[in-house]
């Protein structure tokens, strides 16, 4: 079998030099006697140069060997991002010591846990952290309280540590529920960072952000690729980092050229509106952590056409690849490229040997830029560290190696990931093993057993754990994770936390993964309560029977349990016809239990007459939010809603005559605009007034908010979600409608894989020949008269709306309006970033770029994004 790194002899023929014998600090000493006024980071307002930065860490490694710390011992760093704590980790290696960073954020059992396998002599921490930090036997430094440092010198020390000597220790998820410690040396550091130098073309004048957190290898590249180099590091906090808006204004307002990231943050900052315009400086992305999707790819480069994108592969113990991402067509995950220098990568079989180029296997690495071992772990350096069957013994670095237990599969010149090959995931960007993440749910007294799997869920990969209760009574889902929160890291946090009467096993009495249910047909709130009624059981059959759905209980939500509002049309009918009851598709906001709907229709009550407005939530102490329909309903806003906060009540406006057949239609947006503002005054009789629409319905609430300020009510939100006006967009010249309406739902199937491709498009066929038989059977049942089927009646409410919609004539709003305006937009159309708004408003046209398109912003996961927005323009409206 010919071998694919034989047949492509460029491979693993990545020699290239680099200061083997230099030390990481010795780098730093290098660049602050070159250029001691060089700005050497920043950190909000302030900065510090390569002068004033080694003088520090001098004075600081002075106090440090004063106290006792000699060369060899590990000392911890438990401060947050800061100069402070640049300062500590350069004083500790001055020292010859290792260091250990250690989150300020991270729950105390958790460091407790890490502790046990943490080697340490002492910590660095200041007052402010100190009470947050395990009790331990370890002699604290707090830094704020130490001597002044005009009673130290600020020279630098004698070389008290080699190349060889550790330098780092990091921690990483361990099947024990013990953490795994990381020690990496100065060697493999420094052949780790100017690695990373070369390939993202740092230079002397580049700024890399420092946005990880600074218990993890990316913290780590961020501070000393500049530091080693001569180049900035721009410090930006956790409040940073979190809140989309601050993120942007901070690394725009740095200059930042460097940006080390995972792929879900990128996906927050393209929604957050970063582009090309706002981000100039920022031309050097490195994505690695999870598997970069071709579509996110896409979407970078619309909004950054001339940036340098770098797939990164690598782990917490080293380097591995890199695949430099061209704009274009690209795969559905894009590959993780070539070795970087001085790394060599093999495929292999759980027997070493090797596979054929095509074929999957465990990623193999050998080189200078991995780490040395695990400390204290002789079994586990045994399993992962092997003598290297591709070179000779006395090939050095090559001699040996490690098995990442990570899948991969070498095609057309590069290497695509495949995935992890034991129970060790990936979530955002953070390696979590799943057995630590179920001794922490095991340790619940409620808990019987507990097996936790990665799940697609919610769109996108997440942690989900199927638990079994230890007695009669399961707390809620919600406790539960509450309870999972304080015991795990952030990342590590289940999505959703599954109750089972006993989990699946296998033949072998193992538990069968495969057969562990999907988390969206399961309730994860609570145990299944069973009919207790002869009416509840027909309802109860009834919705298994629409919703292809097993073991559902009286007190599941409709909308939870997978309907939408194609499925509550389907009820209603099928209730209408069964029970004799007229239903609007509305009452299931209301009444979206089986328990809840048993009781509706069991009401001796008179009739209810039905109004446009639909209570969503009415509770809350904040001002209303009145959402508009699209097409005439306002049940897609459920999902919406259940994302906004528990405090804000909200109302949708649906389209007259769809609650109640006998009301006429209304066929104008000057009629809808009157008519939905009378009954929004029942509601809150004086402003300010909060609006929002999707699609078709933002003209509507622009009319609204034109008729409020015309009668002097103040408007304080007008939010339209990616909506047009009616001459809005124009195509290109030689563009056919049959095109532009192509390239809406080619940028639809980009967002998903093959079989979400074919569902979408089986769900448009359908969708759009419902639609002709809608049109051709309530035409010929006008013509004789007869009342029109429930689905025809709602298509030709739709169709009514569309028409008032493409008929109305705006006039000037002078107000302001939030556009919402969805990433991918589009092709063939006259480019106008205000979707066409820009001449109609005189007054402040704000624009927030959600990601996403018009079909996919109102739904998971681009929901998401859009509400955080959302909630951060109400928060900054009114003032938190």
């Amino acid at each position: 079998m010919f071998l694919f790194w034989q047949t492509d002899p460029t491979w693993n023929d990545t020699a290239r030099d680099y200061p083997r014998q230099a030390t990481l600090h010795g780098l730093f000493e290098e660049q602050a006697a070159a250029a001691p006024q060089q700005i050497a980071a920043v950190c909000g307002e302030n900065s510090l140069t390569y002068g004033e930065l080694n003088r520090r860490a001098n004075q600081l490694a002075a106090q440090l060997r004063q106290r006792g710390i000699v060369p060899g011992q590990f000392v911890g760093a438990f401060l947050p991002r800061g100069f402070d704590l640049l300062t500590a980790q350069l004083a500790v290696l001055k020292t010859g010591g290792a260091l250990a960073c250690f989150d300020p954020r991270y729950p105390r059992e958790a460091l407790e846990r890490i502790l046990q396998s943490a080697p340490l002599t002492a910590l660095l921490t200041d007052s402010a952290n100190q009470p947050a930090f395990p009790a331990s036997a370890l002699p604290c430094l707090l830094v704020d309280e130490l001597p002044g440092p005009l009673d130290f010198s600020a020279e630098n020390l004698p070389p008290l540590a080699a190349a060889a000597d550790p330098a780092l220790i990091l921690f990483t998820s361990g099947s024990t529920g013990l953490p795994k410690a990381v020690l990496h040396t100065h060697r493999n550091l420094v052949a780790r960072l100017t690695n990373n130098i070369h390939v993202s073309a740092f230079t002397p004048q580049s700024v890399f952000a420092q946005s990880s957190p600074i218990s993890s290898i990316d913290a780590f590249d961020e501070i000393f690729i500049p530091l080693i180099s001569g180049g900035q590091t721009a410090i930006l906090p956790y409040e940073t980092v979190i809140d989309p808006r601050l993120l942007l204004a901070a690394l725009a307002r740095h200059a930042v050229t460097h940006i080390l990231l995972v792929p879900s943050l990128l996906r927050v900052i393209l929604a957050a509106g970063g582009a090309a315009h706002n981000l100039p400086a920022l031309q050097t992305w490195l994505v690695g952590g999870e598997a970069l999707a071709g579509a996110l790819a896409q979407q970078f480069f619309e909004r950054f056409p001339a940036a340098v994108l770098l797939n990164y592969y690598g782990l917490t113990e080293g380097d591995g690849c890199f695949q430099r991402v061209t704009p274009g067509a690209q795969p559905a995950s894009v590959p993780i490229g070539r070795p970087v220098a001085n790394t060599r990568i093999y495929l292999v079989d759980e027997n070493l040997a090797p596979v054929a180029a095509g074929e999957l296997g465990e990623i193999a690495l050998a080189g200078e830029g991995l780490f040395r071992e695990y400390f204290g772990r002789p079994d586990l350096n045994a399993s992962r560290w092997r003598p290297n069957p591709f070179e000779s013994a006395d090939s050095g670095h090559y001699a040996r190696l490690f098995l990442t237990g990570d899948l991969g599969r070498y095609r057309g010149g590069v290497l695509e990931y495949a995935g992890r090959r034991d129970r060790m995931v990936k979530i955002r960007g953070f390696r979590v093993e799943l057995g630590e993440v179920e001794n922490a749910f095991l340790q619940h007294p409620a808990v019987g057993a507990c097996v936790v799997a990665d799940k697609p869920f919610g769109g996108q990969s997440r942690l989900v754990a199927y638990c079994t209760p230890r007695g009669a009574e399961a707390p809620s889902a919600e406790a539960l994770l509450a309870y999972a929160r304080e015991n795990l890291p952030d990342f590590a946090v289940p999505a959703a936390v599954l109750w089972l009467p006993q989990l699946p096993l296998s033949p072998n009495g193992k538990v069968d993964l495969k057969n562990l249910p999907d988390p969206a047909q399961v309730s994860a709130l609570r145990p299944l309560t069973p009919p207790r009624n002869p009416l509840e059981k027909r309802l109860l059959l009834m919705w298994e029977d629409l919703l292809q759905r097993q073991s559902l209980g009286v007190d599941d939500n409709f909308f939870d349990v997978g309907g939408d509002s194609l499925a509550a049309i389907d009820l209603v009918l099928r209730i209408e016809k069964e029970f004799g009851r007229f239903l609007p598709i509305s009452a299931l906001m209301q009444a979206s239990t089986v328990t809840a709907l048993a009781q509706l229709l069991t009401t001796d009550a008179p009739p209810q007459k039905w109004s446009s407005l639909v209570p969503i939530r009415p509770e809350g102490a904040r001002p209303p939010l009145f959402c508009v329909h699209a097409d005439g309903g306002v049940l897609f806003y459920y999902n919406f809603a259940k994302l906004l906060s528990p405090d804000i009540p909200i109302y949708g406006l649906q389209a007259r005559g769809l609650a109640d057949r006998r009301e006429a239609p209304l066929k104008t947006v000057e009629v809808m605009a009157e008519q939905y503002l009378r009954e929004v005054r029942a509601v809150q009789a004086h402003g300010p007034y909060h609006f929002c629409a999707f699609s078709v319905g933002g003209v509507v609430i622009f009319e609204m908010a034109r008729l409020l300020r015309e009668a002097g009510e103040p408007v304080a939100l007008v939010a339209l979600f990616d909506a047009y006006p009616p001459d809005y967009p124009r195509l290109l010249l030689g563009t056919s409608q049959a095109q532009y309406k192509l390239s809406v739902h080619r940028n639809t199937l980009r967002l998903h894989g093959f079989f979400g491709q074919v569902n979408y498009l089986w769900r448009r066929a359908s969708k759009r020949l419902g639609k002709i038989f809608s049109a051709l059977s309530s035409a010929l049942l006008k013509f004789l008269h007869l009342p029109l089927p429930r689905l025809a009646h709602y298509n030709e409410i739709a169709r009514l709306v569309d028409e008032a919609g493409s008929a109305f004539q705006p006039k000037a709003y002078a107000g302001e309006i939030l556009l919402f305006r969805a990433s991918i937009q589009p092709e063939n159309i006259v480019p106008d970033e205000t979707l066409g708004w820009g001449k109609h408003i005189t007054g402040a046209l704000r624009i927030v770029n959600v990601e996403g398109t018009h079909n996919s912003i109102m739904k998971s996961p681009h929901l998401d994004g859009l509400v955080a927005r959302l909630l951060a323009e109400l928060a900054a409206l009114h003032g938190g």
